[in-house]
């Protein structure tokens, strides 16, 4: 996936997340430490956007906007 779609696609979930009442990146890392998409909520079809994004992709955006993995 290119940069310029993952960045449209988590953009998606993040105001998903925002418009549900959540924060974003505290819900991100919570799905992406577990693997359980229930982090994610349905609202704006985010839980099915980010299951298509790579694991990866998502651990380095974390890391550089949000929570740290070690």
């Amino acid at each position: 996936m290119s940069t310029k779609l993952f960045n449209e696609a988590i953009q998606i979930v993040i105001d998903a997340l925002k418009k549900a009442g959540y924060d974003p990146y505290e819900q991100l890392y919570g799905y992406v430490s577990t693997g359980t998409l229930s982090y994610i909520t349905r609202q704006d079809n985010a839980r099915s956007i980010v299951a298509e994004l790579d694991m990866n992709d998502l651990r380095d955006f974390l890391n550089k906007n949000g929570k740290k993995f070690m």
